[in-house]
């Protein structure tokens, strides 16, 4: 008799692109606004559902490699282990996207202000 987990790795890629395409789904009809333009309306659907089903699909793969870690003989977790777990959650949960788009706003929104203080210390 097979284990939850291996029955999870051998079953695991349908069930994962399923819900990923569920997610997608949702994410497209759930966050995009209306437009007065139908083509502009299809493309941002398009994209939101890519957005989503990646993530989630992200976060499935990041499943998969945890349950293949926790079955190995020996136990080592480590930080490797702990972001694993991070991706896996905000990614099957539908927020991994989000949290992607977030920090590569902050970092953009940190090196503008880097490059403000560079041009006003030179303005000195």
């Amino acid at each position: 008799m097979k284990t939850f987990i291996e029955i999870i790795i051998v079953y695991w890629t349908w069930f994962a692109f399923v819900i990923s395409i569920i997610w997608g789904i949702y994410g497209a009809v759930l966050f995009t606004p209306k437009s007065d333009s139908k083509f502009k309306t299809i493309l941002l659907r398009f994209y939101q559902f890519n957005f989503n089903f990646m993530g989630s699909l992200a976060g499935w793969f990041c499943f998969h490699i945890l349950t293949i870690r926790l079955k190995a003989p020996y136990l080592n977790i480590g930080s490797t282990d702990f972001i694993l777990i991070i991706l896996t959650v905000l990614g099957l949960t539908g927020h991994l996207p989000e949290s992607i788009y977030g920090l590569v706003i902050s970092i953009k929104k940190l090196g503008e202000a880097v490059a403000n203080r560079i041009i006003k210390s030179d303005e000195k």
